[in-house]
């Protein structure tokens, strides 16, 4: 499995358990000390809308109270779903996975907390899950109180670090770097014209391939037609190589990935 960045999709179940030794080393007692949940947001809106594409973005745009980058429907039922599923499995399943405490039927929630990168999506993505995990069957509900961390959940810009640039810049003159842009100038020349009516891009390079794929990719999980031109295989190539840009930029190297990772 390759190395994986924050912006992957996981959801991760760790018990922290604590082994007391008894005088007598075949005797060991494992008690559960607690359960973290860690999981991304759900299904969310364009971070960016591309000219060219006039009917999509009419579609992005009807959605009521959804902003760039923000929770959509399908997402908030995608966080409720996995809520219902965690206390399904954990909680309701068969005795050897109840690891939940018995606090979730009760109303004594003293013993849980949430935390969320300060994110319209992310805090809604949280409440929605505790709607499921906890059958309340209404997302504003707030259970569990939300504590907001200070954690980038944004690209660094170059603002806010100067050793992001510097970092980037080194990278977009490496030999690698060169190999992998001329390998797919034929796909980056055919796709710059999604972006021909961006006035600040006067060209499109591997670094901007990001603000391509995240509007198609949003595109193809509500079954919205791609762009004039732009073929299943192109989207296929596109998310290869915007993913590969990713790899190279924010994880190569432990400096990167303590950039990124925000430690």
């Amino acid at each position: 499995m390759k190395r994986a960045c924050f912006y992957q999709r996981l959801l991760v179940l760790l018990a922290y358990a604590h082994v007391c030794f008894s005088k007598t080393p075949e005797t060991v007692v494992d008690t559960l000390l607690g359960v973290l949940f860690v999981h991304t947001y759900g299904d969310r809106t364009p971070l960016t809308l591309l000219p060219i594409e006039e009917e999509n973005n009419k579609y992005w745009e009807s959605l009521a109270g959804s902003g760039r980058g923000e929770l959509t429907t399908k997402g908030i039922k995608q966080m409720h779903g996995l809520g219902k599923l965690l206390k399904e499995r954990y909680m309701l399943g068969a005795t050897n996975s109840k690891i939940l405490p018995k606090q979730v039927e009760t109303q004594e929630r003293s013993s849980f907390r949430a935390e969320s990168v300060s994110s319209g999506r992310c805090l809604r993505s949280v409440a929605a899950l505790h709607s499921g995990l906890f059958s309340t069957g209404s997302v504003g509900n707030q259970i569990v109180p939300i504590y907001p961390t200070n954690l980038h959940l944004e690209i660094p810009t170059d603002e806010l670090c100067p050793r992001v640039a510097q970092l980037r810049d080194e990278k977009q003159v490496s030999d690698k770097w060169k190999h992998e842009e001329t390998r797919s100038r034929t796909l980056i020349d055919k796709l710059s014209v999604l972006v021909s009516l961006w006035p600040h891009l006067k060209g499109l390079s591997l670094i901007d391939i990001q603000n391509i794929q995240d509007p198609l990719r949003c595109d193809a999980n509500h079954n919205l037609n791609m762009p004039k031109g732009v073929t299943d295989d192109d989207y296929k190539n596109l998310t290869r190589l915007n993913n590969w840009v990713r790899e190279e930029v924010m994880c190569a190297s432990d400096a990167e990935k303590r950039l990124y990772s925000g430690n």
